[in-house]
C-alpha cells in the first residue's frame, strides 16, 4: 500500500525538463512566489459569457440593509452609504467614496413588478421590451402589457480599486441616476490626449475617478444619487499606471463582447419569431 504524501509536500514541475520533484517541509516565500506567478490566473473560465459582476448601488431609507430590524441589515449601512454587494467591504460612507476606473456604458431596459403587487425584478433585456408603453416623458416611466414598470437603466462597468488592485463591478443607473451616468460619460467624453499623442479622444479607462453620494431633496420626498469627480491623486493612466490601464482595456473588451453577444442573440430570436408569423 502507497504511504500517503505529507500536507506539506508539492510535487513540481521542471517546464524545459519535464522533471517532477517533490518539495517537503515548509516552503520558503520565495518558492510560494514561484509558484503563485506559475498558476496565476489558472483554472477560472475567462470567457465573456462568464463573467459576472457585483453591483455597486446607492442605499436609501426605504433599503432593508440600512433597518436594523431587518435580516438584511448591514453594519454600518445609512441611507447615502454606497454597496459594494457581496465585497469584502460592503458598506462604504457616501461621503468617502470609492475610486473607480470607468470602462464601458450600455443600456438595459429593466422590468420590475410594482411595489404594491409585491415588487422584484421580472426581466433584463438590452432593447425596450414589444409592447411597452411610455406613461410619464417626464420621468421616462414605461410600462409593458402586464402592468409592471420598464425602466431604462444605464449600466456603468467600472474597475473599483481597491489596495491597488482593479476589482470589476457595475453601476446600474436607473430614474434620477441615469443623469448622474450620461453627465459623467459626457465629461469622459471631453477627455483629450495631448498633442504629442495625436490629439485624439482618450478612452474612458484612461483616469481614475472619485465616486461618492449627496442628497436630493423634492416635494416628494428625499433620496440619494451618485456624484463624479477626477481623482486628484492619479493622472493619465499610461503615465501613472500602465498595468490598470491595460486592465481597464481587457474589462471595456470583455464587457462589450458580452453586451454584443446578448445583442446578437436577441436579433436571433425576434428573425425567428418574425419567421414563425409568417
Amino acid at each position: 500500500m502507497a504511504k500517503a504524501k505529507a500536507e506539506t509536500e508539492l510535487e513540481v514541475v521542471d517546464q524545459e525538463t519535464g522533471e517532477v520533484t517533490v518539495a517537503s517541509g515548509a516552503l520558503s516565500e520565495e518558492e510560494k512566489a514561484a509558484i503563485v506567478a506559475r498558476d496565476a490566473g489558472l483554472g477560472a473560465s475567462d470567457a465573456p459569457e462568464d463573467s459576472f459582476y457585483p453591483l455597486m448601488t446607492v442605499l436609501h431609507k426605504a433599503s432593508p440593509q440600512v433597518d436594523e430590524d431587518s435580516p438584511a441589515y448591514l453594519k454600518g449601512a445609512k441611507a447615502g452609504s454606497i454597496w459594494l454587494r457581496n465585497f469584502e467591504r460592503e458598506v462604504v460612507p457616501g461621503p468617502e467614496g470609492v475610486v473607480v476606473q470607468p470602462c464601458y456604458m450600455y443600456t438595459e431596459w429593466v422590468t420590475w413588478t410594482p411595489r404594491e403587487k409585491g415588487g422584484g425584478m421580472v426581466s433584463r433585456s438590452l432593447k425596450l421590451p414589444e409592447g411597452a408603453r411610455l406613461v410619464d416623458a417626464a420621468s421616462n416611466r414605461w410600462t409593458d402589457r402586464e402592468g409592471n414598470d420598464v425602466r431604462e437603466t444605464r449600466m456603468w462597468v467600472v474597475n473599483l480599486i481597491h489596495n491597488g488592485a482593479a476589482v470589476p463591478f457595475v453601476m446600474p443607473c436607473q430614474s434620477t441616476q441615469n443623469t448622474f451616468a450620461k453627465q459623467w460619460n459626457t465629461v469622459i467624453r471631453q477627455k483629450f490626449e495631448p498633442p504629442s499623442r495625436g490629439g485624439e479622444r482618450s478612452s474612458s479607462w484612461a483616469y481614475l475617478w472619485r465616486i461618492t453620494t449627496r442628497k436630493r431633496v423634492n416635494a416628494w420626498g428625499e433620496w440619494f444619487v451618485f456624484t463624479f469627480e477626477q481623482d486628484a491623486k492619479s493622472g493619465h493612466l499610461l503615465d501613472a499606471n500602465p498595468q490598470l490601464y491595460f486592465n481597464g482595456e481587457k474589462l471595456y473588451k470583455v464587457a462589450k463582447a458580452t453586451v454584443d453577444a446578448g445583442k446578437q442573440l436577441s436579433e436571433q430570436v425576434d428573425e425567428r419569431e418574425r419567421d414563425d408569423g409568417m
